[in-house]
């Protein structure tokens, strides 16, 4: 028979998670409707895509009792999220947008160069994976063609910036 994997109580998670690098975050959301019910019914379908999401290794969140203001019912949810790195908590954020972020533990992090490329890269994907669905989604076929010219010429500059800090650093070296 198998062995079964040997459960871990929250607090040994979180410990464990935190001494290789993970954080326990708390991530704030607001939601606003028409009815007490579409707003609790939409942070609750939030908090449950949270909970299944991979990058959340463990979520517990709670959702204050929607409020009306000027006709409109509004609402909030805390969700404590623990995850691996400084990198899944990038992700997390892009992916559900909450309102405020705050970082329970711990206290300080050091980011090789490395895991810091590995954020901005994940963060500069997700903004041309939402320029690209905006595009799609949102201008006319004259405004896309402006906007995909712009990119090229973008794209270009980049490559000649590049190019030329690659030319001033083979002459540093050279001198």
């Amino acid at each position: 028979m198998a062995e079964e994997k040997e459960k871990k109580t929250v607090e040994e998670l979180t410990e464990e998670t935190l001494r290789d690098g993970g954080l326990l975050v708390m991530l704030y959301f607001d939601m606003h409707g028409p009815s007490p019910e579409y707003v609790q019914n939409l942070l609750t379908e939030l908090l449950a895509r949270l909970a299944n999401d991979p990058l959340a290794l463990w979520t517990y969140g709670e959702i204050e009792t929607p409020e009306k203001f000027d006709n409109v019912y509004s609402s909030y949810a805390e969700v404590k999220v623990l995850v691996r790195s400084f990198n899944d908590l990038v992700n997390l954020v892009l992916k559900y947008a909450p309102i405020s972020i705050e970082v329970l533990k711990p206290h300080e992090i050091t980011l090789s160069i490395g895991q810091l490329q590995e954020v901005l890269m994940d963060m500069s994907q997700f903004s041309a994976e939402f320029t690209a669905m905006y595009l799609r989604k949102g201008l006319d076929e004259k405004k896309k063609q402006e906007y995909l010219e712009n990119l090229r010429k973008r794209s270009e500059i980049g490559k000649m910036l590049i190019e030329r800090g690659k030319k001033e650093k083979e002459e540093k070296e050279g001198e």
